[in-house]
């Protein structure tokens, strides 16, 4: 400390502890025990042979036999806290002084950096070497500061009560009387009297009332008008209920046909019934053609009305899957249904697109467990396909006036998927290449090689996806066997 001399450290120390408010300056080491005080400091002096003031040397002597370690600094939070961190700490306390003089103090702890001057007389093993503790007493300044703020508070006060009382008078002289009478006028309009007379001076509530004036006058001439028309009212209300009850039959023949029109068709309807093709516009889209293996068997051996009803049962419960994963039932036919995912993400509709099949194929096993005994095994065969095609309704009118209108994609897109579809067999999903290029990084795919696909002039890839926990035989990710794979492709030819 100071350049090796322990001995100025300790003068400066004790001049500094006579300066005017300091109620403590203590350098302690860091096990809590105050410096300067005891031997070791001494000791630590003779052994790297540092000159040192003789009478210092008696004094740190005459000190150390009566030595007091610092418990309290010891166990202090702050003490520990400065120690660990290497950062300043302070806080103010309230101490009693003899004759029950309580006074505040602020105390200030430092951490003493053990820098590689200091290890002359330090060790080098800690990055501090002591903590020095400053209490001074702040009581008189405390109390400055209370009674020059308690002076600022009485004078903002009265100030503000000098300009609230001047405001209210100035308020009540301009504002609230004129306001008043305004008041006054209006609830006079309420009762439906319409003669009034509000302050009208040159201010903005004078304009006010100017407007107050002149709207009186003008609903006077209204009411008069009113009473004129509400004898034309009564005579058309009779016309309206008349025209209500063709309205509410109208409703009713709309919610009948909007289940045979795809929602698709309706909402450009809506939005534009006269024309004549809506929103044909080339989009990128993923195609479904979905087909029932299992229903030509049905129909061999149960009634038509009984094959019907499983029928809706499969398709009814493929309906929610396919809204869930904003698809649309876009075709009917027979035991077969196209449906058509769209999404600004063309990655988004193909992946939806995915969900949907394996959720259909899951339904589908569902509904087979619960089938009644005897009934064939329905399998929910899957041809995918993404790309762009031309979307929208179109309208067709036969030559006597009357209309029909259709949503549909159109494109070598379409016919590919329904081709796809005709090579899956057994409750497959097949895709097309393009799907596939968006979703492989999601799904399993099993490459099924290239196929010759009806009015489709190169062979086309086409793979199969695996759904999420199906397990197949050992060494081959798919069971269809050669006899079959060549018989899918001959289908998908035909």
């Amino acid at each position: 400390m100071l350049g090796g001399r322990p001995d100025i450290a300790r003068t400066l120390l004790d001049e500094l502890k006579r300066t005017e408010g300091v109620k403590a300056l203590q350098v302690f080491r860091t096990d809590g025990t105050e410096a300067f005080t005891d031997l070791r400091t001494l000791e630590k002096v003779n052994e790297k042979q540092i000159p040192l003031d003789p009478r210092v040397g008696r004094n740190i002597r005459l000190q150390a036999a009566r030595m007091q370690k610092m418990d309290s600094m010891g166990q202090d939070a702050h003490f520990k806290r400065a120690l660990a961190s290497g950062r300043e700490t302070f806080w103010m306390e309230n101490v009693r002084e003899p004759g029950d003089k309580t006074v505040r103090l602020l105390t200030f702890l430092k951490p003493l950096e053990n820098e590689e001057r200091c290890q002359v007389c330090h060790e080098t093993d800690s990055k501090v070497q002591g903590i020095v503790r400053v209490s001074t007493d702040v009581s008189d300044l405390i109390a400055k500061v209370a009674t020059q703020r308690n002076r600022q508070i009485a004078i903002a006060a009265a100030t503000l009560l000098a300009v609230a009382l001047l405001l209210i008078f100035y308020l009540r002289r301009t504002v609230i009387q004129p306001i008043q009478n305004l008041a006054a006028c209006a609830e006079l309009l309420g009762q439906g009297m319409f003669v009034c007379e509000p302050y009208t001076g040159p201010d903005e509530i004078g304009r006010l009332g100017g407007s107050f004036r002149n709207m009186a006058q003008s609903l006077s001439r209204a009411y008069g008008d009113l009473q004129n028309k509400n004898t034309d009212l009564e005579r058309t209300l009779g016309e309206l209920q008349e025209s209500r009850h063709k309205v509410e039959l109208l409703e009713a023949v709309k919610s009948q046909l909007s289940k045979f029109v795809p929602a698709s068709v309706k909402r450009l309807l809506e939005e534009n019934p006269e024309a004549d093709t809506l929103a044909q516009q080339d989009k990128d889209i993923t195609i479904i053609f979905l087909d029932l293996e299992g229903y030509t068997r049905m129909s061999e051996m149960f009634p038509q009305q009984v094959v019907n009803q499983t029928l809706q049962k499969y398709f009814s419960a493929y309906l929610e899957i396919v809204g869930e994963y904003k698809g649309e039932i876009n075709e009917t036919a027979g035991d077969g249904l196209m449906l058509i995912f769209q999404d600004a993400d063309p990655a988004a509709h193909a992946l939806n697109s995915i969900e949907a099949s394996i959720k259909i194929r899951a339904k589908t096993a569902e509904i087979n467990a619960a089938r009644p005994k005897g009934y064939p095994e329905v399998f929910a065969n899957i041809g995918i396909n993404s790309g762009v095609c031309s979307v929208g309704a179109n309208k067709f009118e036969a030559p006597g006036g009357s209309a029909r209108w259709t949503f549909t994609a159109l494109g070598p897109v379409t016919n590919h998927s329904a081709r796809i579809g005709k090579v899956a067999t057994k409750g497959r999903i097949m895709i097309g290449p393009e799907t596939a290029r968006r979703v492989r990084d999601r799904y399993a795919l099993v490459d099924m090689g290239r196929h010759n696909l009806k009015n489709v002039p190169e062979p086309m890839p086409i793979y199969q996806v695996i759904p999420t926990g199906v397990v197949y035989p050992v060494g081959s990710f798919d069971p269809i066997d050669a006899a079959e794979a060549a018989k899918a492709k001959e289908a998908a030819g035909a």
